[in-house]
């Protein structure tokens, strides 16, 4: 089992995800090489393995950590909302924006890794039964008719 990364790793780590993320989103996966975002960060290609064994696993960790994100803004739109028809309104704004400013390459790319298809299909399941307590909260606070 790997050891916790101390704070200097996880910070270095956490700006590799960032970064890698921007770039997939904007280029797509094939435009984006290790070896570049090595140089961007101005770090060893060595460094960059260290951590990510290859491409696939840096972009499944960015999914993951771009998501732990997002679910932190999910949160904090559902405790500001005045109810949770108002909330899945600011989430779904929130997701529409985020999609409009992805390079459709990224999608079609991100088909060809089996551990990218496998998490997604992970946190799509828990997306939808988050969705499906937001409709039922809706429909308890008397938001939505539920013969629609």
């Amino acid at each position: 089992m790997a050891e916790p990364l101390n704070i200097h790793q996880q910070q270095l780590r956490d700006r590799i995800l960032t970064h890698a993320f921007s770039k997939f989103t904007q280029k797509g996966i094939k435009n984006v090489k290790m070896d570049d975002i090595a140089a961007e960060l101005q770090m060893s290609k060595r460094t960059l393995y260290s951590m990510f064994a290859d491409k696939e696993s840096l972009l499944l960790e960015c999914l993951k950590y771009h998501n732990e994100l997002r679910s932190k803004d999910v949160e904090a739109i559902a405790d500001s909302a005045q109810n949770p028809l108002d909330a899945y309104v600011k989430v779904y704004e929130l997701k529409i924006k985020e999609i409009h400013d992805i390079n459709p390459l990224f999608f079609s790319e991100a088909k060809r890794y089996a551990s990218v298809i496998e998490y997604v299909h992970q946190e799509t399941v828990r997306r939808d039964a988050n969705m499906m307590r937001f409709i039922q909260a809706c429909l308890d606070d008397g938001l939505l008719r539920d013969d629609l």
